[in-house]
């Protein structure tokens, strides 16, 4: 990596290292897919939501207002993380014999199968922190360590994100949210797409999600990351196939198909695209707009929210009533093509502020604004 985004990547992992030592995990989603062996082309999901609670002495608990807000919101059972939730440690705090919750982890390193995930990189860090050691000072020895515990991740966001021009004609992965990515892939044109397309079922374990999509529930948002991953994969996977030659597809072609995006993890708004966390980061570029204000009223960060909407961009106030946003190209188009009577927006130009210019070169951006919680507690989508 060139200085910037090396300055860039090992500042916004430290942040993640604060964070990550300040929020608890309070629910813990998992699914299995599993071959069905009667039927060709159908996979069984087993699908668990593990209710989580940190095991220390004189252990206190902080609780960000908007966070249970929204737990609320989508009828998380707190009586049952507090009368019922699987104690853990971390296993660098238990010795040789580990409890709790750290024994699923570590079956997941034994398993050695690929795991899926959808913008993962702060589960991944969260995940290292609490269940295996003290996160690392260096983010190089992160990414070396993180990947010997899981040689094959995957991660839809960043599959969504690197494969939706490729893939353009079929027009299912417009908006990399997951819900939006499930309900456009599950629907009968996601579905009818791609001849032998796979199904997939729910074990009896797992049956009441047949009849019930809790969205925002950890098991069922492991489900369905898996369930984008097939489609998204199966997508690939037949690109180029005639309909004479198509066929049901054996799941290691699906992942031959997306190889050449294993271990990346998506990364918003900066310099990187993606982690590569088994070899160099890969480099991505974004656009800028500047933001000014009608009337001489200032700016509010309120105000740039609604202007960006779902997602997320970097913001640095030039003055009380003009800003700059830094976004994907794609997100810069859909806010440039939107008239709005109070705030005009236009591509920034270097001659905006010639002092800025020099401080986002050297530094980098670093206020955050846009639909993201400082953890998805319960699986939040970002």
């Amino acid at each position: 990596m060139n200085s910037s985004m090396d300055w860039w990547i090992m500042t916004r992992y430290q942040k993640m290292k604060r964070v990550a030592k300040t929020f608890i995990i309070c629910q813990f989603g998992l699914c299995a897919y599993l071959k069905d062996p009667t039927h060709k082309n159908r996979y069984i999901a087993h699908s668990f939501t593990f209710y989580i609670l940190p095991q220390q002495q004189d252990c206190r608990y902080s609780f960000q207002a908007s966070n249970v807000q929204f737990l609320c919101e989508h009828q998380f059972d707190f009586n049952k993380l507090f009368h019922e939730g699987i104690p853990y440690m971390g296993s660098n705090k238990e010795g040789k014999q580990s409890t709790g919750f750290v024994e699923v982890i570590q079956l997941l390193q034994s398993a050695g199968k690929p795991l899926v995930g959808h913008n993962l990189l702060y589960d991944l860090v969260l995940l290292y922190e609490k269940f295996c050691e003290p996160l690392p000072n260096s983010y190089e020895a992160f990414k070396r360590s993180l990947h010997k515990m899981f040689p094959l991740l995957m991660d839809t966001k960043a599959l969504c994100n690197a494969l939706r021009k490729s893939l353009r004609d079929c027009n299912l992965l417009q908006d990399s949210n997951l819900g939006m990515l499930y309900t456009e892939l599950s629907s009968q044109r996601g579905t009818t797409y791609a001849l032998y397309t796979p199904d997939v079922g729910h074990a009896d374990d797992s049956s009441k999600y047949r009849s019930e999509k809790k969205f925002h529930e950890a098991g069922f948002d492991a489900f369905i990351t898996g369930f984008v991953f097939f489609r998204i994969a199966h997508l690939v996977a037949l690109k180029g196939i005639s309909s004479t030659e198509a066929r049901p597809l054996p799941f290691l072609q699906y992942l031959q198909a997306v190889s050449p995006y294993a271990n990346c993890i998506n990364v918003s708004c900066g310099p990187v695209q993606f982690i590569k966390l088994d070899g160099k980061d890969v480099p991505c570029y974004y656009s800028w707009l500047t933001v000014f204000s009608r009337s001489r009223q200032p700016l509010s960060l309120v105000q740039l929210q609604e202007l960006v909407g779902f997602g997320s961009v970097d913001v640095k106030f030039l003055s009380p009533t003009s800003a700059v946003l830094v976004t994907s190209e794609r997100k810069a188009e859909h806010i440039l093509q939107e008239n709005r009577k109070e705030i005009y927006v236009r591509r920034y130009r270097p001659w905006d502020n010639q002092k800025f210019l020099g401080l986002m070169l050297l530094s980098g951006v670093t206020t955050c604004i846009g639909l993201v919680v400082a953890w998805r507690a319960a699986s939040h989508w970002r």
